[in-house]
């Protein structure tokens, strides 16, 4: 009887314990890409943060983007417009905004492609980099 009521406890226990675990599907952003005439719009959500720097690379940012929020200087990083609604942040890549140094980098380059966010909100920030397979570079659909 005493092992029964060891293990109802044990159990209990671990299902008590395991409803304060927070569910990493809830809380982790979603990264959704929305391409247009000019470039693509990624949308973050949920994002919580309201301190944001985002860009797009061409090769990995570096470590230096996950303390220092400045990508490393060869990954070819271009700043993006961003903004926010309070659900979830919108990071605006407009190829016509490409640096002249980098043009021709960002007209030649291949899959994959970084984008690197961080944010903050009081003691709490988050980095993310994500590797982005669908070009964020519009095709030329030439005269019409």
């Amino acid at each position: 009887m005493r092992a029964l009521v060891v293990s109802v406890l044990a159990t209990a226990s671990l299902v008590a314990g395991c409803a304060f675990l927070p569910n990493v599907d809830d809380t982790s952003p979603k990264l959704t890409q929305v391409p247009d005439l000019h470039g693509a719009t990624f949308l973050l959500d949920p994002w919580p943060y309201d301190a944001v720097t985002a860009f797009l690379c061409l090769e990995q940012p570096g470590e230096a983007f996950t303390s220092s929020h400045i990508p490393d200087a060869s990954a070819g990083c271009v700043p993006l417009n961003v903004s926010l609604d309070g659900h979830g942040l919108a990071a605006r890549f407009d190829v016509g905004r490409v640096p002249a140094q980098l043009r021709d980098a960002f007209g030649a380059s291949q899959k994959p492609w970084y984008l690197a966010v961080t944010g903050s909100r009081g003691s709490s920030s988050e980095t993310l980099v994500t590797e982005i397979v669908a070009s964020p570079i519009p095709s030329d659909a030439g005269p019409s």
